[in-house]
């Protein structure tokens, strides 16, 4: 719905199952989305393919769990690759071990989708890894320990040399509730070559409030709340999970 919608980048999260495949998945358990238990990288894919992947979602103002028992799976990353073949694709890397980078690099390969990615984390030795693998033709976000160093060397005045190994500073809307995001922040970043991309964006007046200071994407569960018009050209919106 989203990319018939005119989105050209989504946004998931990848974990990989015991057998070495790569899963969408937000969790690295299981309980809270499917009628499974445990660890999804305790799991063959043989068993992961078995789960009610809509067993426990709740649209926005529903009592009851709509999709239970409808037939949906948790999907495997190359079958998203596949049916999606000209989406751009904004990958979360969620597992920490056993590392899933190979496996990761292996299905992004066999699907000439390598130059349609870009990479995040939070985590600082994932993202150390992915890019020792993946090399600097596949784009990155920062981690949430670069984003502390960035915040840094923004808040004493942009003194000292500071270079990001990534492409994205990829930030939420607000800290504690603070709207933290200012024009100096996003130039700041622009100046380094990062492109700024706030998630997560649902009220349609925040999102142009941010793109009016130079934000690069919005990250939104309601993407046909993007607003429309000249911001269509200078930002995408990216479907969050």
């Amino acid at each position: 719905m989203a990319l018939d919608m005119g989105v050209r980048y989504l946004e998931l999260d990848v974990h990989m199952s015991r057998d070495g495949h790569v899963v969408v998945i937000h969790d690295e358990t299981l309980e809270r989305t499917t009628d499974g238990r445990g660890y999804v990288k305790d799991q063959p894919v043989s068993e992961l393919k078995k789960l009610d992947a809509g067993y426990r979602f709740l649209p926005a103002g529903s009592r009851e769990p709509v999709f239970r028992g409808k037939g949906l799976r948790i999907p495997l990353l190359e079958e998203v690759l596949q049916e999606f073949p000209k989406a751009m694709l904004n990958i979360e890397v969620k597992q920490r071990t056993p590392p899933m980078e190979d496996s990761l690099w292996k299905v992004l390969h066999r699907n000439g989708a390598l130059d349609r990615v870009l990479l995040a984390s939070e985590e600082a030795e994932i993202l150390r890894r992915v890019r020792r693998r993946f090399g600097p033709e596949v784009a990155t976000g920062i981690s949430r320990q670069e984003g502390f160093q960035f915040a840094k060397w923004y808040l004493v005045g942009k003194r000292g040399c500071y270079r990001p190994q990534g492409q994205a500073l990829q930030i939420p809307e607000r800290i504690k509730g603070f709207n933290y995001i200012g024009a100096g922040l996003i130039e700041a970043a622009h100046q380094l070559g990062l492109e700024v991309h706030v998630w997560t964006v649902n009220h349609p007046g925040r999102m142009r409030h941010l793109l009016g200071l130079g934000a690069d994407g919005i990250i939104t569960d309601f993407p046909e709340r993007f607003p429309v018009g000249r911001y269509v050209s200078c930002a995408e919106v990216v479907l969050s999970n």
